[in-house]
């Protein structure tokens, strides 16, 4: 393994750094450092069951292998999504997605069925009605459709509210039994009603929609947690690190 110059890295870096073949080049480590260090500080990192930086990345390894994921395996391709330095594309064509290997049911350890958050970094502005993270189960998901954006959490319901960019990050939190949140770049599109269900049994993937078609969208960064992270600042930390390796929206 190539280790790169290392100056006091967070724990989670250097846990990814050893589980990797050929590690990333010294100016990515700096910035994924700032990263989690930033999120640690600001309360989010311990928060989080599954993070990772797909984009920024130099390797197929590396885009693939999370930096956190409690359930302690790395991501699947299904059918060849594209893989490079901005993250994962997938395509409807192709049926092309990435599987995440991770449920909420057997692998949540913050995300309990009344305090949740999933979120992706998407850079294609595409309103197909088509998910970017979520579950083949119809349970948990985030997407634009049109002018609206859907979500699930712990719930199998329909919650939506207007939105006209896919651009950046979006944000599904359920913060209590009956109430859920959508952000999009740090800032609130709407709220919701619906009561929590349960548990989703059904591992998380990017770019699929509730097993039945894929989307062509970019996505460079997914995660899944507790309803505690903050959503504002998750954004500005995340916003940083995505202006630093080029592939801000």
């Amino acid at each position: 393994m190539y280790l790169p110059l290392t100056t006091n890295y967070d724990r989670v870096l250097t846990n990814w750094l050893n589980k990797l073949s050929f590690s990333p080049s010294n100016d990515s480590c700096k910035a994924l450092n700032t990263l989690l260090k930033g999120m640690r500080d600001d309360g989010n990192l311990i928060e989080m069951d599954l993070f990772h930086t797909i984009g920024g990345l130099q390797t197929d390894e590396q885009r693939l292998t999370p930096l956190i994921s409690t359930s302690g395996l790395a991501f699947t391709t299904v059918n060849s999504p594209t893989l490079d330095s901005t993250g994962v594309t997938g395509s409807s064509a192709g049926a092309s997605y990435v599987n995440l290997n991770w449920a909420p049911s057997t692998n949540g350890m913050k995300w309990t069925s009344t305090s949740a958050s999933l979120g992706t970094y998407c850079r294609t502005n595409d309103a197909a009605t088509v998910s970017n993270m979520g579950s083949a189960a119809s349970f948990d998901s985030t997407r634009r459709a049109g002018d609206l954006f859907y979500w699930r959490i712990n719930d199998s319901g329909g919650n939506n509210a207007a939105n006209t960019s896919s651009l950046g990050l979006s944000t599904v939190r359920r913060i209590a039994s009956d109430s859920t949140e959508i952000y999009m770049n740090g800032v609130s599109k709407g709220t919701g009603t619906t009561a929590t269900t349960g548990l989703d049994a059904t591992a998380f993937t990017l770019c699929r929609h509730s097993g039945s078609g894929s989307s062509n969208r970019n996505l460079s960064l997914c995660f899944a947690g507790s309803g505690n992270i903050n959503v504002v600042s998750l954004y500005t930390r995340i916003q940083t690190y995505m202006t630093e390796r080029g592939l801000n929206v």
